[in-house]
């Protein structure tokens, strides 16, 4: 009868635990849909306040208000509701220094929306206070333009499909080269989102 009694109990614990579940997921979708974020089952959104930034012609960073005790490391990707922001470059206690999809050092796997093909994204020079440009490497000839450029998830720094920027551009010297037009929203940001990677239970 005990038996019987606490495995009831039990039932009904486990039954309370799964409405828990449902409704935070349901909570979380509505968060998602409010700031215009995609939905993906392999990240979760950490929002971030942009507290600082650096904006000289060779390296362009954000610095936000999330740090090593929300679970930010180094490599993370950052996003916002228009697009691609950049990367996490380095962590402190209570900040962390962003860096930008325009900074020369940075190198993403991207593809045009219509084509699955992967090209390599890489920042370029960009005077301070200008629109933000970066270049595709690796294109295999001419295309038309504009083009418009998104995330692959091939790297697993992003959900696939997020905006990046617009080709432009393209040019031939040795290679052919496209010159990318980034989102203006970089010019602007007072908020962020960092993708946190959701590790399954074993």
């Amino acid at each position: 009868m005990t038996y019987c009694r606490d495995l009831a109990r039990e039932n009904a614990f486990l039954k309370l635990k799964l409405l828990e579940q449902s409704e935070q997921v349901r909570h979380c979708q509505q968060i998602l849909r409010l700031n215009k974020l995609p939905s993906s089952e392999k990240f979760q959104y950490l929002v971030a306040r942009v507290c600082r930034r650096h904006a000289n012609t060779w390296a362009q960073y954000l610095v936000i208000n999330r740090g090593m005790g929300d679970g930010i490391q180094v490599g993370q990707g950052v996003i916002c509701s228009q697009g691609i922001v950049g990367r996490i470059a380095e962590v402190y206690a209570n900040s962390s220094a962003v860096e930008l999809v325009s900074n020369p050092k940075f190198r993403l796997l991207v593809h045009f929306e219509d084509k699955k093909e992967p090209l390599l994204l890489q920042g370029t020079y960009n005077l301070p206070f200008s629109p933000k440009r970066a270049h595709l490497l690796n294109l295999k000839g001419p295309c038309t333009e504009p083009r418009k450029i998104v995330t692959t998830s091939l790297g697993q720094q992003f959900p696939a499909n997020i905006f990046v920027g617009h080709l432009t551009k393209v040019t031939r010297k040795k290679d052919w080269l496209g010159k990318v037009q980034l989102g203006n929203y970089l010019m602007w940001l007072e908020e962020v989102s960092v993708l946190i990677p959701i590790v399954p239970e074993s």
